[in-house]
């Protein structure tokens, strides 16, 4: 003992204060040293995570547990059509609708007023299409998942679709998911899910023409959902997992539409105030009741066209829809990871917390004053090491605080 630490209590003597320094005969961390150590741990690894938490019923992961809820959206975009511009991305359709009575063409598109217009004219635009309609793709800008929101006012008229896709940068009619709005009464939400294999419809009957209304796609890897004014119209744990893009349009001349009687007024407009672009940040969300009634029953459904100045970018209804079928399956397998993206994350923080406690063990021992690690040795029954006898002093010696 220092002549200097004469009369302290031993509990205050350097490098054994609690919480500083190593003990002595251990050599291990105390205290706030083990406290520190165990709060870094804890960070690598993760802790406190999110807890993934099964909704009973609907076989959708969400997250909880977390002191605030991660969400599933990010947010990336917003366009008000404030300018008389389309978005960056976007494009207006060109051609004819080859499954209906009306073509595509830049005369059917405007923006004035500060909203995307999307119109019907009885004008010819090619031999066989007596009709002019506007179409809106985003196909420049295609992503896998997220949230697409769009406040529109639908046009009333027989013979006239309004329809807010999301169509497959590859792929065949069982991979675009969408909502096609006629309003020539009953008003009816035509839905339709396209998951890559297969094709779930369903028909809502409602109000739509009566001013603007908020519609909403949700685009999970387990979940899609579509909503009307946040009330919930269709939900499904079918997902198609490749790239698809948005498009805005109005058409009319299928099996479902049909085309424009005496009564219809043209040109009428698809009216869109905004739409809202977000992508998926991993966190699953939540399946929420379907609050509205729904006919699992519909006529079969429209077909989208050719971007303009490009090559087919949507399912025609030639036999060329299906030339990358193939293709569009292996994206889909390649772009999730399997089982989920929780046994990945679980599995990483386990591995991240290992490594800390390995990588503080070796410095544990080697602190260790050396007449411990003899102790230790012959109470193994092992020949203790020899060490120099400066050594021995050197780990006797009061250790200078580690503050």
């Amino acid at each position: 003992m220092r002549a200097s630490d004469a009369g302290r209590p031993a509990g205050d003597l350097p490098g054994r204060r609690a919480g500083r320094g190593p003990d002595r005969l251990t050599g291990r961390p105390t205290g706030r040293r083990w406290s520190r150590r165990l709060a870094v741990a804890a960070i690598v690894a993760g802790l406190p995570v999110a807890v993934p938490v099964t909704v009973p019923g609907t076989g959708v992961t969400a997250a909880t547990g977390s002191a605030q809820a991660a969400s599933s959206w990010d947010t990336r975009r917003t366009e008000e059509f404030a300018k008389d511009a389309l978005p960056k991305g976007c494009d207006t359709y060109g051609g004819p609708y080859q499954g209906g009575k009306s073509y595509w063409n830049k005369d059917g598109v405007r923006i004035a007023d500060g909203l995307l217009r999307l119109r019907l004219l009885r004008k010819a635009g090619a031999p066989g299409y007596p009709f002019t309609s506007g179409g809106v793709g985003c196909w420049n800008s295609a992503q896998t998942f997220g949230r697409f929101e769009i406040r529109a006012k639908v046009p009333v008229g027989r013979g006239i679709d309004s329809y807010v896709t999301l169509m497959p940068s590859k792929g065949g009619q069982q991979s675009w998911t969408g909502i096609e709005l006629l309003a020539p009464g009953p008003e009816t939400a035509y839905i339709t899910n396209g998951y890559g294999s297969g094709t779930e419809t369903a028909r809502v009957p409602g109000t739509y023409s009566d001013g603007f209304h908020t519609y909403v796609i949700e685009w999970a890897p387990t979940l899609v959902q579509i909503s009307v004014d946040n009330a919930v119209v269709f939900s499904s744990t079918k997902s198609y997992r490749g790239k698809r893009w948005l498009g805005l349009v109005v058409s009319n001349g299928d099996a479902l539409t049909g085309v424009p009687d005496a009564s219809t007024k043209l040109p009428a407009e698809f009216e869109i105030d905004y739409l809202k672009i977000a992508a998926f940040t991993g966190v699953a969300p939540v399946a929420r009741a379907t609050t509205a009634p729904v006919s699992r029953s519909r006529p079969v459904a429209s077909v989208s066209p050719a971007p303009t100045g490009t090559g087919l970018k949507a399912p025609p209804t030639t036999p060329a829809a299906v030339t990358d079928a193939a293709d569009t399956a292996a994206e889909a397998g390649d772009s999730a990871l399997a089982g989920g993206v929780w046994p990945w994350l679980l599995g990483g923080s386990m591995i991240a917390g290992l490594a800390v406690v390995s990588l503080s063990y070796p410095r544990a021992r080697r602190d260790a004053p050396s007449g411990d690690r003899r102790r230790r040795g012959r109470k193994r029954g092992r020949p203790a090491a020899s060490e120099p006898a400066a050594a021995d002093e050197q780990h006797d010696r009061p250790r200078t605080p580690v503050r």
